[in-house]
C-alpha cells in the first residue's frame, strides 16, 4: 500500500500509471533547468572575478599614486578637515563549483 503526504504526490502517481514516459520528460526538464542555472552561476562567477580584479587595479592606483600625491599636498598645508581613508583591497574570491557537471567548472 503506498502512502501520499500531498494532493501533488497523489496526482503525479497517478499521471505516472496512465504514461510512464512523464518521468523520462521530467527527468529530462529538470536536468536542462540545472544545465542553465550553473551555466547562469558560471557566468555570474566570472563577472564577480573580473569586478575584483578591476576593484584590485584601483586600488593599487589610488595607494600608489593619488594618494601619495594628495599627501604631499597636505604636507604642504593643502586639505584642512579629516584624514583620507585608508581604502583595502578585495582578498576573497567567488567558490568553485566543485561537482564537476558545470561546463566550464575550471575557470
Amino acid at each position: 500500500m503506498l502512502f501520499f503526504s500531498s494532493p501533488e504526490e497523489i496526482f503525479f502517481s497517478a499521471a505516472l500509471e496512465q504514461d510512464p514516459s512523464l518521468i523520462e520528460a521530467g527527468i529530462e526538464q529538470l536536468y536542462e533547468r540545472v544545465r542553465t542555472f550553473a551555466s547562469h552561476m558560471q557566468k555570474m562567477r566570472k563577472g564577480l572575478g573580473s569586478t575584483v580584479d578591476h576593484f584590485s587595479k584601483a586600488v593599487g592606483s589610488l595607494g600608489g599614486r593619488v594618494l601619495v600625491s594628495a599627501r604631499k599636498l597636505q604636507d604642504l598645508g593643502a586639505g584642512s578637515g579629516d584624514e583620507i581613508e585608508r581604502l583595502e583591497g578585495v582578498e576573497r574570491s567567488p567558490r568553485r563549483l566543485q561537482s564537476g557537471m558545470a561546463e566550464n567548472d575550471k575557470s
